[in-house]
């Protein structure tokens, strides 16, 4: 398989005792191909999982990988479904003509957040007139100190007597020294060159302006590789978070998200892999800056194993940067169901009420309530 086969594999996945994030692309010495970056703050990307796309969003980590396709999971998805079954439906969910990604959700549906408590909110329910007003109340005091309100404005818009579950996770993984900014990037795919910007390592030239910079990462490859080019590697940075790692590797991709996550993690625990890094390095990494919005159409229809729901609503959205300051991941998930609840018909002033004999054209009573006068008044 060409190098330039796999131009991106990107995973963020939090792990128990935190997050976790691994990044997969192709390159040489310690420079990383990626997609090139235009803009600092990137414009949506509006997503289904029905169209085709370069980009494929995945609920679930065991995924199959199409190496010609960037590929990302964030697990907020699975953090809503599970509530709204475990909290509500009590079964897992079925739909007509499902996706292969079903059976997954619903296998994983007693799986606890896969990050620290600080880090995420669910709330679930039947949605009435004050719900979006709570959620975001809910948002800021949870998150108010480390966004600002304008981001935690989300316009969520469910519909009253709809159940809903909606999963919110916020990481913020700082670097305790800013890398060198490296503004022009050599950057290739399949010999075809692009100018993207990047962050690392510039000069390796000097090695005491780079000891803290080095201290923030660790490398891991075959030793037999010690100069020049190094075909297979992983770097892991250190942050400011203890229980949160960022990792990235030039891996092949095995058959799925999971097989390779699990090959890289592998590699990683193998003592013999561990390479002390050389006081001469040039690392170059391209910054990274999305923001995702996807529907999960397949997953909306009745749901066959509860005759009076539907789901709705599947939404995910994902917001990604990674630059010489650190890591920000942001996504909230929500899924909306309507219940089958009879619809209610609540007569509000003013109104009217007439009688009328059918065989006749024009009422023979008639009235228009304007005020509670005529009203039964309750005690």
């Amino acid at each position: 398989m060409k190098k330039s086969l796999l131009q991106l594999l990107f995973m963020i996945l939090p792990i128990a005792i935190g997050g976790c994030l691994y990044m997969y692309f192709t390159g040489q010495y310690y420079y990383f191909n990626f997609s090139e970056m235009k803009n600092d703050k990137p414009a949506t990307l509006y997503l289904t999982d029905s169209n085709s796309s370069s980009t494929i969003v995945t609920p679930v980590l065991n995924a199959k990988i199409d190496p010609l396709k960037n590929m990302i999971f964030c697990s907020s998805v699975q953090m809503a479904w599970n509530d709204l079954i475990n909290n509500f439906l009590k079964d897992s969910i079925e739909v007509e003509n499902a996706p292969e990604y079903l059976y997954e959700l619903n296998a994983l549906k007693d799986q606890k957040p896969l990050l620290s408590d600080d880090a995420y909110l669910i709330i679930s329910g039947i949605a009435d007139s004050s719900t979006n007003s709570k959620i975001i109340k809910s948002l800021k005091e949870k998150f108010g100190n480390m966004l600002p309100m304008n981001e935690l404005n989300i316009p969520l818009n469910i519909a009253k007597g709809n159940l809903f579950a909606f999963a919110f996770l916020l990481k913020i993984l700082k670097f305790q020294k800013e890398f060198n900014k490296i503004n022009k990037h050599h950057f290739y795919f399949d010999n075809q060159k692009k100018i993207v910007k990047a962050f690392g390592i510039e000069d390796s030239t000097d090695t005491a302006g780079n000891q803290k910079l080095i201290k923030q990462i660790e490398v891991f490859h075959d030793s037999k590789y010690d100069t020049g080019f190094i075909p297979e590697f992983v770097i892991k940075f250190i942050s400011n978070s203890k229980s949160d790692e960022i990792i990235i590797s030039n891996f092949k991709p095995e058959a799925t998200l999971e097989k390779t996550y699990f090959k890289i993690k592998n590699y990683i625990l193998k003592p013999e892999n561990y390479i002390k890094i050389p006081p001469r390095v040039h690392i170059a990494i391209p910054k990274i800056n999305f923001d995702i919005n996807i529907n999960y159409q397949k997953l909306c229809g009745k749901i066959k194993n509860h005759d009076d729901y539907t789901i709705n609503t599947v939404f995910q959205k994902i917001q990604f940067e990674l630059n010489e300051k650190g890591v920000i991941l942001k996504s909230y998930s929500l899924i909306s169901v309507s219940t089958g609840m009879p619809i209610s018909y609540i007569i509000k002033g003013p109104f009217f009420i007439y009688l009328k004999d059918k065989n006749h054209d024009l009422p023979y009573f008639m009235a228009y309530i304007a005020n509670d006068e005529l009203l039964v008044k309750s005690n």
